[in-house]
């Protein structure tokens, strides 16, 4: 989906001012159901770093991955679900709050 820039709203530009384009963000398909809407709630499926469909990450840290490329993986992962979100309810204008996050990282056992 691309969206010019007089459509998007400010949450949508800062997103993309980040470098988290709109379009390069995860779809859904027959399978993979990013978000489920259950009334007045949201709640988003877990994430990986992929971009545009391309895994960027992959291995534990620190051993496999560095601390600085996790950071930037998760940092990923939070704008896929900021980017599902537009896909789903056409603009983060719709988004009051965020009740709760929860990441995981692939650490080796004593980082």
């Amino acid at each position: 989906t691309t969206r010019s820039d007089q459509l998007m709203g400010e949450r949508e530009r800062r997103l993309e001012a980040a470098g988290y384009p709109l379009s390069r963000g995860p779809k859904e398909g027959p399978v993979i159901d990013l978000l489920s809407v259950l009334g007045k709630t949201v709640y988003a499926s877990g994430q990986i770093p992929n971009d545009a469909g391309v895994l960027t990450s992959k291995g534990k840290v620190p051993s496999q991955v560095s601390v600085d490329d996790a950071t930037k993986a998760a940092a990923l992962c939070a704008a896929n679900i900021l980017r599902a979100l537009v896909e789903k309810l056409g603009s983060l204008d719709k988004v009051a709050r965020v009740a709760r996050v929860t990441g995981y990282v692939n650490a080796d056992p004593d980082f």
